[in-house]
């Protein structure tokens, strides 16, 4: 049975300081599956092409077992074709793996059949849901041989999906299509592909508060607020010994590899504690692990507390980790663990299952007319979510029927939000002409990138009316 629930949040302000428009998110059911992301046009369909997306993370092991990370890279979509050699010179010909990873914007709201083509194994999901696997099927994914599955998508909603590729010998190809009663057969393009950030886990400190409790952190004004320091740590592991009287909080998404049984543990001097969602949901988060006192570094037999019971998760799905961490004097370390199914012992997260939390970015138009002839620019606001402490640079795309550079004054394709501010503003300026165009328009559309993700369709994209001569 279907469900919808709808929530509100506060207006952010746009860089002159105004409210935006008001903000409402849906959540509702569809056939059991998990929506990740809402913005559904009127008729289920999406109008016009969006520049918005940039491929998929691509992660790439010297092994067919997903064990020796070699290098990382976005690539545009899944479509290669090595033959018999490699996708890189840091891989043999043979024996390396792969496994992409974003998420991917629908165009319409129909049933979808995503398809597989290649030379050895592969798995697929979307929206956290299995379709393909023919990683347990002898001789399955021969040469030319497509395997595909189906699932029901909304237009302008993205999802989850994931892509793992074992070669083992001979040649080496493999690509993703899509496609649906209104969308033709076609490799997944770039533009409807959001790359993952996987890597590592936010880090954020508040500095200057006494104590060695927990409860001295979340107690403090500035949490969780204003942090001191945000940034990003390669694993689950923090750097050790830098300072005292401070706290701080690890968190992001974990992607488990295998389905399975996990256990998790928490390290660190002084206290800890270690959160754990049944999904990608922050709200959900139970906390699984603690420390009232300090351990060594990956210390995870010091009290029964720091470690958790096991914990079922399921490859393909996201779950949202959090780790907070309270230092007083003397040293200081904080680790998460995890003992994956099959193993025997505790070990820190490697970063390539975990993906930071990032600030969403989306544009308002404060001023959404300019005009030939007149010195007053349209006007918008890039405004971002989540923590100021640092600068943060944003692109976008210009397309409509006036041009950039002609019809109104350059512009980069680039604006930076200044470090203590949420939101920045972009003028565009009308540049007269000889002739007679009529009204033409300027949609600008950010575009994702590392360090940050765009919000939906209809909130990362502003259009601009220019006018003739006033």
């Amino acid at each position: 049975m279907a469900w919808r629930r709808f929530f509100s949040r506060p207006r952010p302000r746009t860089a002159a300081g105004r409210r935006c428009r008001a903000l409402r998110l849906e959540l509702e059911s569809l056939e059991g599956r998990r929506l990740l992301a809402g913005d559904t046009p009127a008729g289920n369909t999406l109008a016009g092409n969006t520049l918005a997306g940039n491929g998929l993370l691509g992660q790439y092991y010297a092994d067919a077992a997903f064990a020796a990370l070699a290098f990382t890279r976005i690539d545009p979509g899944v479509a290669a074709d090595w033959g018999t050699g490699s996708p890189d010179a840091a891989l043999g010909a043979d024996a390396f793996s792969i496994r992409w990873s974003g998420q991917v914007e629908a165009k319409f709201t129909e049933t979808y059949s995503f398809s597989l083509n290649t030379t050895d194994a592969a798995r697929l999901w979307v929206n956290g849901r299995l379709l393909v696997d023919s990683f347990a099927a002898t001789g399955a994914g021969a040469s030319g041989q497509g395997m595909s599955g189906t699932i029901n998508l909304v237009a302008g909603r993205r999802y989850d999906v994931v892509v793992e590729y074992a070669e083992t010998g001979g040649a080496a190809a493999v690509s993703l299509r899509w496609s649906s009663a209104s969308q033709p057969l076609e490799t997944i393009p770039a533009t409807q592909l959001f790359a993952s950030q996987r890597g590592g886990l936010t880090r954020e400190t508040w500095a200057g508060i006494a104590g060695g409790t927990i409860a001295s952190l979340t107690s403090a004004p500035t949490y969780p607020g204003t942090p001191s320091t945000v940034g990003t740590i390669a694993s689950g592991e923090a750097p050790a010994d830098v300072g005292d009287a401070y706290g701080s909080r690890l968190r992001g998404f974990l992607a488990p590899p295998t389905t399975g049984d996990y256990r998790f543990a928490i390290a660190g001097d002084d206290a800890a504690e270690l959160w754990l969602s049944a999904d990608g949901s922050p709200e959900s988060r139970r906390r699984i692990a603690f420390l009232d006192a300090a351990t060594g570094p990956r210390e995870w037999n010091a009290s029964p507390t720091q470690r958790s019971l096991s914990v079922p998760l399921v490859a393909g799905q996201s779950y949202y980790l959090e780790a907070l961490h309270k230092e007083s004097t003397g040293s200081d370390s904080l680790a998460i663990g995890w003992m994956r199914p099959g193993v025997a012992a505790f070990v820190p997260i490697p970063g390539e299952f975990l993906t930071p939390v990032v600030p969403v970015v989306s544009v308002y138009a404060d001023v959404p007319t300019m005009a030939e002839g007149s010195p007053s620019p349209a006007r918008l606001s890039i405004v971002r979510s989540g923590p100021t402490t640092a600068p943060l640079t944003v692109a976008y795309s210009l397309q409509g029927s006036a041009t950039n550079g002609v019809d109104y004054a350059q512009l980069p394709g680039t604006v930076t939000i200044p470090a203590g501010q949420a939101a920045v503003s972009l003028e565009l300026t009308a540049q007269a002409d000889k002739g007679v165009e009529g009204t033409e328009q300027v949609v600008v559309e950010l575009k994702q990138s590392s360090g940050y993700e765009v919000d939906r369709r209809s909130m990362r994209t502003a259009t601009i009316a220019l006018q003739d001569d006033v």
